[in-house]
């Protein structure tokens, strides 16, 4: 498993939807969808500071990283239903559904001016 770390949502937002991007993720698991097929995964457990948390994302091999020379639609879709109850047990699932993925940590600060 290759493991990433970004110092803020915003460049791992602009990098996947290319302008439409979105600030925040809220808490819960989310799949990431390109092409009608889930490539991955966001876990985002609840946090007692909405400005200042951590998601968790896991890229299945067939994940595309979009870009010029690769034009997909990235979609973020809640899933219904009960979470994880801590990002072990989330990646070891991930990790289990695909060993060859990528996790990212994507940790976000919201600061208002």
């Amino acid at each position: 498993m290759k493991t990433c770390r970004l110092s803020c949502l915003a460049l791992a937002a602009a990098s996947l939807f290319a302008g439409h991007a979105q600030a925040q993720v809220d808490p819960n698991v989310h799949d990431l969808r390109q092409r009608n097929t889930v490539v991955g995964a966001i876990y985002v457990p609840e946090h007692p500071d909405p400005t200042r948390y951590v998601e968790h994302w896991y890229l299945f091999s067939a994940y595309v990283h979009p870009g010029a020379k690769n034009l997909v639609r990235t979609e973020i879709v809640p899933k219904a239903g009960k979470g994880f109850d801590s990002v072990q047990s989330f990646l070891k699932k991930m990790q289990a559904r695909d060993p060859r993925g990528t996790y990212v940590e994507v940790w976000s600060q919201t600061h208002k001016r």
